[in-house]
């Protein structure tokens, strides 16, 4: 019976690292990040949700949230996502001050500066936004339906 008790712990605790790691990949930060990137970054993260490697990608997604946003503190984004009038932005991580100012416009998801007035504004997979909507809604069809 003790043999029983092993299998059910391994079992639940496998169980447990793909809740995790199902959670990261449902995140809107993983969906920003994957309508920016190229197709060989796509195969590198599938590889390491394929591989079950939690941590690793985990990292990964943050590194590519924080390419163009590193002289961004945390405090610089509250402060900017006040002025903007982003609600609960004190709540928010980092993570989500730069997905929700860069939806808004107020960043540039691309190089990561601050839009001046006269600058189109871009939806979190680079489509311009226009006041009908993106651009772009078969292509948007087409990145949802995406499987990793």
């Amino acid at each position: 019976m003790g043999g029983k008790i092993d299998i059910q712990i391994k079992h639940r605790e496998k169980v447990l690292r793909l809740r995790r790691l199902d959670r990261l990949i449902q995140s809107p930060e993983f969906t920003h990040v994957w309508c920016r990137i190229g197709h060989e970054e796509k195969k590198a993260a599938s590889f390491l949700i394929w591989l079950e490697e939690y941590d690793h990608f985990k990292n990964w997604i943050q590194g590519q949230l924080d390419l163009g946003f590193e002289l961004y503190s945390i405090r610089n984004l509250r402060d900017l996502a006040s002025k903007h009038h982003i609600r609960y932005y004190s709540r928010k991580t980092r993570a989500e001050l730069i997905e929700v100012l860069t939806e808004k416009g107020v960043l540039d998801g691309n190089i990561g500066e601050s839009f001046s007035q006269d600058e189109a504004t871009f939806d979190s997979c680079g489509r311009q936004k226009v006041a009908s909507g993106s651009l772009d809604q078969e292509a948007a069809l087409k990145i949802s339906g995406d499987s990793v």
